[in-house]
């Protein structure tokens, strides 16, 4: 498990402040997202966007990180009066190594090597090492957050427009 404080700097002023965690088992994420969401909410009790974290939702990361092999996000936005904090879960689903299509000596017995590793972590985490989250709490003041929020919303109607004239 590694743990991550990363400050975020533009102009020689201070933006962002990220903390971290990645690497940690999934079968978890519940009771660690119910903790960190009730610390959270009594801190910037406005809640900007906030939607409970359910098995069926972790299942479903799970299976799409698995079959697109990219990282799959769960988010909650939270707020004060200054202060904006996303927090963050991205879950991810190791695959299997795939079988080596040569059939030499050397080939086979990196395979084995592989695929022996995967198989001890997949024993981690009460038997599910395989499926992994990170978690990031991502700090910014409310200003900054409405004017990246602000420019996002532009953007995404920008193409929605593109996509129409398309048509």
């Amino acid at each position: 498990m590694e743990y991550i404080l990363q400050p975020r700097f533009s102009q020689k002023r201070l933006k962002q402040v990220w903390l971290a965690s990645g690497d940690q088992c999934s079968n978890d994420a519940i009771s660690v997202f119910n903790r960190l969401s009730s610390g959270l909410a009594v801190k910037y009790p406005q809640v900007i966007f906030e939607k409970d974290m359910r098995e069926s939702d972790i299942s479903r990361a799970n299976l799409n990180a698995r079959r697109s092999g990219e990282k799959q996000t769960i988010s909650q936005i939270y707020a004060s009066d200054k202060v904006v904090v996303l927090l963050t879960f991205a879950f991810s689903n190791e695959r299997p190594p795939p079988f080596p299509t040569a059939r030499s000596r050397f080939a086979l017995a990196a395979y084995e090597i592989v695929r022996s590793n995967f198989e001890a972590r997949k024993q981690e985490c009460s038997g599910t090492g395989n499926k992994r989250m990170d978690i990031a709490l991502q700090y910014m003041t409310r200003r900054d957050f409405e004017a990246k929020a602000s420019e996002t919303s532009e953007s995404i109607r920008a193409r929605q427009d593109q996509l129409v004239d398309q048509l």
